[in-house]
């Protein structure tokens, strides 16, 4: 079963495809393609890999995590300093996921 989320960013790649490549040319942004938009927002995407797995359209979460999950510095000393706090003691609050 597909997300509504899901259909909605499907349905906005069909309708960037639908643009000629001349409308595209045209834009300010020519340089950008769709594999770039693509490949930033699975990049910058913080929830459960499962739903970028969704979003995204792959048969698996492993190849989503291995095409498109880049490091991200700022990302990686969050997370470090996350576990940190929690070892130490502090209290840190956690994300709260919406089930499906």
């Amino acid at each position: 079963m597909m997300s509504c989320c899901s259909r909605t960013v499907k349905a906005l790649l069909a309708k960037y495809r639908e643009k000629s490549r001349e409308d595209i040319q045209q834009t300010p942004n020519h340089d950008l393609t769709p594999r770039m938009c693509r490949t930033t927002f699975a990049t910058l995407f913080q929830s459960d890999p499962r739903d970028l797995q969704d979003f995204l359209g792959h048969s698996t979460v492993d190849l989503t995590m291995e095409v498109y999950k880049k490091p991200i510095t700022m990302r990686q000393r969050a997370a470090v300093e996350e576990l940190e706090a929690r070892l130490s003691g502090k209290v840190v609050a956690m994300p709260i996921r919406e089930s499906a």
